[in-house]
């Protein structure tokens, strides 16, 4: 690639001054020199011979926004290790130079007469009778004779001092206002960096846990009974927990093969695990209690763990949730100008979403209590109920990002569908310990709302579709590093939560000491394992870097 593109740059260039000052230009045979870029087809130049003027023909689409030089000036080679200055001096005949073909272009060679990278179609005013360049003005060019990135050429696009462009012409990237590397300069910073590595925070909320009533409370004589007296929820029966994470998210991108076609590019992420805990006393609540609904005799119910005169007692619930994914993705460039590419990629995404709600509660009887409410031995206790899911997305991802850049400043976009499996796990657990009159202990199979016949881990699978739309804002820090911010909104249709595989309707035989007068058993489990799905998302900003290399 260095070699092609030194040659086409290389055309016409004369072997000494002596033939620059040449009275009539000799004739020579006519000669052939193809300069191809990374992304464009074959560009073929023609010579002129003698002094008749001949066109340049030019197969595919003109490359608008190619470099073109100016007689004239002095083009330093702005990498170390390169050649040294070339000073351009006033054109010779076409043809008269030699071709360049090994990369490098001899210093105090003058360029030819219709030197150029595309036909004279694509640079209006140059390409006049005898082949000599002729500018379009000079607010297209800058220091050194070439055109700017702010000129008309390039449709607005504009670069920083120190900065080159990378459109496919060539691939180079951080070539400075006068393009290193188009006079055979190839140093190791002109070419584009293989290898990024990005880092970056993230400030993301996701969507709310819901719950059935878990806690209510009521004056003495109405227990905690909703729907009954001045029965009201403490807690439950609409959204829970905190929705806001605080994460990272880390990536790489290879490129693949010459030029910048493909690439290879991964990254993983992760939203901090997030905790939510609320906590009720029977000194804020006298009445505390966990409502439910008696399917025996189908019916608002209620375990009393407080009340005047017969315990006191606490509940507690605790929501957890976490999120972490990761991806890989083979990018191919479908195209661009200097200042913006469009990509198209295609790759596997895992997405994992794990949540659990416990609950718990203490209680202690008090003195004179009636033995006719509870088990009259039981002198304190506690009960808990564990709710956890689990939920495993693979599947493949299609989608198209487009960058565009503006003098140190840049804008992206990418929008991703992944189509796949998501593996839904649900694990109930329950337990009570009770301490009884005698000092006894016991040790129980079950709580409340996670009693024998629920208690267990149930699993399915379900189609799943996750979009993902990111749209960043950069800057341009040096010609390997940039730093900027983004939105990012990503969703799952289809997971497990907590709160939605809580049954509130139990079958009161199958709780552990919770005795219930004039009750029979029921011949199905109660409560069941719901396994109901629901839609998430998560969603936010995000500050970080990328550094090339």
């Amino acid at each position: 690639m260095r070699r092609l593109l030194a040659a086409g740059l290389g055309c016409g260039l004369a072997l000494t001054p002596a033939l620059a000052q040449a009275q009539s230009p000799p004739r020579s045979p006519v000669r052939l020199v193809g300069v191809r870029s990374t992304d464009e087809p074959l560009l073929l130049v023609r010579a002129q011979s003698g002094t008749t003027p001949m066109p340049m023909p030019m197969p595919g689409t003109p490359i608008a926004g190619t470099p073109k030089p100016m007689p004239g000036a002095s083009v330093p080679s702005p990498m170390p290790g390169g050649p040294p200055p070339v000073q351009l001096g006033m054109p010779t005949p076409f043809g008269s130079g030699p071709v360049v073909t090994d990369g490098t272009v001899p210093p105090g060679s003058a360029f030819g007469p219709a030197y150029s990278f595309a036909p004279e179609a694509a640079y209006p005013g140059y390409g006049q009778p005898g082949g000599y360049p002729q500018p379009v003005g000079p607010e297209a060019y800058g220091s050194g004779g070439f055109p700017q990135l702010d000129s008309p050429l390039y449709e607005g696009c504009q670069t920083a001092p120190g900065y080159g462009y990378e459109g496919g012409y060539g691939g180079y990237e951080y070539g400075g206002p006068q393009f290193a590397g188009i006079l055979g300069s190839y140093g190791p910073n002109c070419r584009p960096g293989r290898w990024s590595f990005s880092a970056e925070y993230l400030l993301w909320f996701t969507k709310s846990a819901r719950f059935p009533a878990l806690l209510s409370t009521s004056s003495a004589g109405f227990n905690g009974i909703l729907g009954t007296g001045d029965s009201r929820t403490i807690l439950g029966d609409g959204p829970f927990g905190d929705t806001l994470h605080h994460g990272g998210r880390f990536g790489f991108n290879r490129r693949i093969g010459g030029g910048d076609r493909w690439s290879l590019d991964g990254s993983v992420f992760f939203l901090g695990n997030a905790s939510e805990e609320f906590r009720a006393t029977s000194n804020q609540f006298p009445v505390l209690a966990r409502p439910f609904t008696n399917a025996n005799q189908n019916i608002p119910f209620a375990q009393v763990l407080a009340s005047p005169g017969l315990s006191t007692g606490a509940a507690s619930v605790n929501f957890e949730n976490m999120v972490w994914g990761a991806e890989m993705n083979l990018r191919r460039r479908l195209g661009g100008q200097a200042c913006s590419r469009y990509d198209f990629l295609f790759g596997f995404r895992y997405m994992n979403l794990s949540e659990e709600l416990a609950i718990s509660e203490s209680f202690a009887r008090t003195a004179n209590s009636p033995p006719s409410i509870g088990v009259p031995t039981a002198v304190s206790g506690t009960v808990d109920d564990v709710f956890r899911t689990e939920n495993h997305f693979y599947g493949g991802t299609v989608g198209l990002s487009r960058e565009r850049r503006r003098g140190r400043w840049f804008t992206s976009l990418t929008g991703k569908i992944s189509l796949g499996q998501v593996e839904q796990e649900a694990t109930i657990q329950g337990a009570q310990t009770v301490v009884f009159s005698n000092g006894s202990t016991g040790q129980y199979t079950g709580g409340l709302l996670a009693v024998p016949g629920n208690i267990g881990t149930f699993s399915q699978r379900k189609f799943a579709v996750v979009p993902e739309l990111a749209f960043n804002v950069g800057v341009q820090l040096t010609p390997r590093c940039r730093a900027f911010v983004g939105y990012n909104f990503l969703y799952i249709n289809s997971v497990l939560r907590p709160g939605q595989q809580i049954d509130p309707t139990i079958d009161v035989t199958r709780i552990p000491n919770f005795p219930v007068a004039n009750v029979t058993a029921l011949p199905i489990a109660k409560p069941t394992v719901p396994l109901k799905d629901s839609d998430f998302f998560a969603q936010g900003v995000s500050f970080g870097f990328q550094w090339h290399w």
